[in-house]
């Protein structure tokens, strides 16, 4: 069964969004393709919507990793049109993967637990990118950002480096976890002066819940919240 939720969220407007129950219930989170957000200039304060141009993006495919294949493994086919869309346009595309040495014991190894018992191992079978990211077309012709520890992909990684010298000044923000890995990115992104975009389609948590409020926080301050058709059709546009 499928049902279309509309939220009050006071000065930000009016938000819908539309659900499977079924998937909620299985912790699945939102049905797939059905996760555009409907928003109009009648509806949000104009002071806190940015208008965005992607002429100098670059596309963050946060942790798209076998770990997370059972939460996130669905967005592989939603991901792969804009993937090849940004190589068209000759703009950068950044894979992130997150993991750790086995002897790691940072705050969260503690967390969640020892490499390959918890947290990501490095170089293990769930450290590598899910199929289809690794084919021939997608990440060899990509950034690849393997040293991630943590939350921030920005943090103790060239990220930042490599986006300055390519010229970026705005980035999307895709993979998993929506409210882990994603929010702490782009937060950060916009700390570091990156106007950011979210794609709220092209993102992933380990339930609804988890997603929405994450996008929430983001779009209250700190980002856009886009659906991947969004952020095509802006490309297509150069």
């Amino acid at each position: 069964m499928v049902v279309r939720v509309q939220l009050s969220s006071g000065k930000l407007g009016n938000t819908a969004w539309t659900y499977n129950l079924a998937a909620l219930d299985s912790g699945k989170g939102r049905e797939a393709g059905a996760s555009t957000r409907d928003r109009s200039p009648t509806d949000s304060d104009p002071s806190i919507k940015m208008s965005i141009s992607l002429a100098n993006s670059a596309l963050l495919v946060i942790d798209m990793q076998e770990h997370f294949s059972s939460i996130a493994g669905h967005l592989v086919p939603r991901l792969l049109p804009l993937i090849q869309l940004y190589h068209q346009k000759g703009l950068p595309v950044y894979f992130t993967q997150q993991g750790h040495l086995p002897d790691d014991n940072c705050t969260l190894v503690r967390r969640w637990g020892p490499p390959g018992q918890g947290s990501i191992l490095r170089y293990s079978d769930e450290w590598n990118l899910m199929p289809g990211l690794n084919d021939e077309a997608v990440a060899p012709h990509s950034c690849r950002i393997t040293g991630k520890s943590t939350y921030n992909a920005f943090l103790q990684t060239p990220l930042e480096e490599s986006l300055r010298r390519h010229g970026v000044n705005t980035v999307v923000v895709s993979g998993t976890l929506t409210n882990l890995c994603c929010e702490t990115t782009a937060r950060e992104a916009f700390c570091r002066n990156f106007d950011v975009v979210v794609l709220d389609d092209g993102c992933a948590a380990a339930n609804s819940k988890h997603h929405r409020m994450a996008l929430e926080n983001l779009e209250f301050g700190f980002a856009e919240i886009w659906s991947i058709q969004d952020a095509m059709d802006e490309l297509n546009k150069l």
